[in-house]
């Protein structure tokens, strides 16, 4: 029964995270919706999550954090720029252009980009002549198609709201998604070599958060210089923040 649990863990997981998701969606949707700026937000959400991930990875890693070099820094940050920086600063861009559901529908394509990623790359092996390689070519097929359909399809309206989104700035905001699982995709594919070489998780989980929130600064600044816009209340914002 042990190695059976053992193997249910990382699905369960999964299934846990993709609920998590769509409720920060929700949440971060709203807020956004009244005001917050998509910059800003993803700037205090990564300050909230380094100040969480910080202590756990500083005590429970102290003894088993590998020796840092400047080649595996410089990866590090590359994963931070592209994982953190970009795929975020694009990812609410396009919440808020578009909506919570068709962005948890179209995250449904990172999957397929990270298969097509690894197996490009060598890191993941394909048998045409087995039911797991043939399940795997028809996934994708599935994943992409349905991606595609929620991408170019905008159907009609169910609920009305004050601001309206218009067709142009849909069809952005779903193209700044797409870029965005692109990137997503590559951070996740190409973490598993520097994982190999950096094998504390949660260290390098924090480094990777430090690195994009300072990186994430200077995008917000140059984009949102107005010290307005970085001022919370205690309201859905603060509320978008932390459970992101």
């Amino acid at each position: 029964m042990a190695p059976r649990l053992a193997s249910v863990k990382p699905i369960t997981a999964q299934l846990a995270a993709q609920v998590c998701y769509a409720g920060s969606n929700i949440i971060t949707r709203v807020a956004l919706g009244e005001g917050m700026n998509h910059f800003v937000f993803v700037v205090y959400k990564d300050v909230v999550a380094t100040i969480v991930i910080a202590p756990f990875a500083y005590f429970l890693e102290r003894n088993k954090r590998p020796a840092m070099t400047s080649a595996i820094f410089w990866q590090i940050f590359v994963l931070a720029l592209c994982g953190i920086t970009v795929y975020q600063n694009l990812y609410f861009a396009g919440l808020l252009y578009t909506s919570a559901i068709f962005v948890s529908a179209i995250s449904n394509i990172v999957p397929v980009l990270i298969f097509v990623m690894a197996t490009a790359s060598g890191m993941e092996k394909v048998d045409m002549n087995s039911k797991y390689g043939l399940a795997k070519i028809v996934g994708t097929i599935v994943c992409v198609g349905g991606a595609m359909i929620m991408t170019f399809y905008k159907g009609p309206v169910l609920l009305t709201t004050p601001n309206e989104l218009t067709f142009n700035t849909w069809m952005l905001g779903a193209l700044m998604l797409l870029v965005g699982c692109l990137f997503w995709s590559g951070w996740v594919t190409f973490q598993a070599p520097v994982v190999r070489k950096y094998p504390a998780q949660l260290s390098l989980t924090t480094i990777m958060l430090f690195q994009g929130t300072m990186l994430s600064i200077l995008v917000a600044l140059v984009f949102e210089p107005k010290a307005s816009a970085w001022r919370l209340k205690w309201d859905i914002q603060l509320v978008s923040i932390i459970s992101s």
